[in-house]
């Protein structure tokens, strides 16, 4: 999927931007490839720079608002904010300045949607959730620490790229801590709330002069909210886990960020981000030691399998040489070889088979499911133990060859289980791919 979104603008260019044309007349070190967005402030364009063989995003300020002093300082404002805020999580600012008539900002292109594309696209799962959650704090927190306060934060301006990484935009009203917004009127006006009402903390309508970090903490509360519900936290709102099943601690997490009062809030980005960490960490855990009952039947099939393989194998060693001397004995063998595979073959394959639904299962959750332990243990014994019997076949056959069987046993058990190991380490990681490739976020794997 190859939707790109736009800091600040909706995702359909409006009649009265400049065409990509229009801007390749002042900007003829770019190629300007296509307009990708258009609002109220201009539009962003999709350019490349060839002397560095890179795609970026041209956002250019329309020449209307260009003329009038408030509205290019908020342009030129929003650039020198931008240019503080070097982090992961957050749009990187690579230029600014004027060309012709347009005032530009030359910025990373970021390649995915917005988040609420993402949101009309498809459910996210309770840890999927919190781990987007865990990037926009990571990016706040950052800013935060620069004396930068967003707050717009609402999922069109949080960008997902095509690795899953978040990334926050459009600082355009965002405040620097200790300056005053009176001095910023195409800004605000002084007692002026800005910000959009759904996802806006109550003090930026009442008291907005007096905004601090707090404010963008409820904004990450109401996008926690609705990526875990699908609903917006109006009025009298049910708890999260009320709507979806989840764990009852991200209740407490989301309310926590809900608070009315700034004060019951937590007190900073950085303490939210640790608490929906911790909760991530446990989740990818076992819940408890015990693990979902289909995955104890395979391990229990399993084990069945490989106890009664040992014990007959134990029994067909001892009666080898009885058997040998008896007229029948070569027919004695076949039966119990028979026996054997039977014995040890059906819960043996039962339990790869309980073991396999497990593991697709915990792919399908994306980790949210215990029992991977219990899987692996159910899957991997018999295809181990053809490899390490398919390597000792050949070391036998090769220590025949040369006479040497007899006094180098030790050796041969040895070199056996050395060489058997490397593919099964390879079997073993292939597997744990296999599962863990299910459990990774990204926007095109929650469809």
């Amino acid at each position: 999927m190859e939707v790109s979104t736009v800091p600040g603008f909706g995702p359909a260019p409006s009649e009265s931007a400049p065409s990509a044309e229009e801007i390749a007349v002042h900007f003829p070190e770019l190629e300007v490839m296509e307009r990708i967005g258009a609002g109220g402030m201009g539009a962003v364009y999709k350019v490349r720079q060839p002397k560095l063989d890179r795609i970026v995003a041209l956002k250019v300020l329309t020449r209307e608002l260009a003329d009038q002093p408030g509205f290019l300082d908020r342009f030129h404002r929003e650039a020198r904010l931008l240019a503080r805020l070097h982090h992961a999580n957050i749009v990187t600012l690579f230029d600014t300045g004027m060309a012709g008539p347009f005032a530009y900002l030359l910025m990373e292109y970021v390649d995915g949607v917005n988040l609420h594309q993402a949101m009309q696209a498809g459910r996210f799962t309770p840890v999927e959730s919190l781990r987007l959650i865990e990037e926009i704090c990571a990016g706040l927190q950052f800013a935060h620490g620069q004396g930068v306060l967003h707050r717009d934060i609402k999922p069109e301006n949080l960008l997902i790229d095509s690795h899953g990484q978040v990334k926050i935009a459009d600082f355009g009203i965002a405040k620097i801590v200790g300056e005053r917004e009176s001095g910023h009127p195409a800004l605000t006006q002084t007692g002026m709330a800005v910000g959009t009402p759904r996802y806006m903390a109550p003090e930026q309508l009442e008291a907005p002069e007096e905004v601090d970090h707090r404010a963008d903490l409820y904004s990450v509360g109401v996008v926690l909210y609705e990526l875990l519900t699908g609903k917006l936290p109006v009025g009298r709102f049910a708890l999260p886990s009320e709507v979806a099943e989840m764990d009852p601690r991200i209740d407490g997490l989301v309310m926590r960020t809900l608070e009315r009062e700034r004060e019951d809030r937590f007190p900073n980005m950085g303490e939210l981000k640790a608490q929906v960490g911790e909760i991530i960490r446990s989740r990818q855990s076992p819940a408890s030691p015990l693990a979902p009952p289909l995955a104890s039947y395979a391990a229990v099939c399993t084990g069945t399998s490989l106890a009664l393989g040992l014990v007959s194998l134990a029994y067909f060693m001892m009666k080898l040489e009885q058997i040998r001397s008896d007229a029948a004995g070569a027919g004695m063998i076949y039966m119990m070889l028979a026996l054997q595979v039977i014995l040890i073959g059906v819960p043996g394959v039962l339990g790869m088979l309980f073991g396999y639904r497990v593991l697709a299962d915990l792919r399908k959750s994306r980790g949210e499911k215990p029992g991977l332990d219990t899987a692996l243990i159910a899957v991997l014994p018999w295809p181990l133990v053809i490899v390490f019997a398919i390597v000792g076949t050949l070391l036998w056959e090769a220590f025949q060859a040369l006479g040497r069987l007899d006094p180098s046993i030790p050796l041969f058990v040895v070199l056996s289980l050395l060489l058997g190991t490397l593919p099964a380490a390879i079997i073993i990681r292939w597997v744990l791919r296999w599962v863990m490739g299910g459990t990774t976020s990204s926007p095109g794997d929650q469809r």
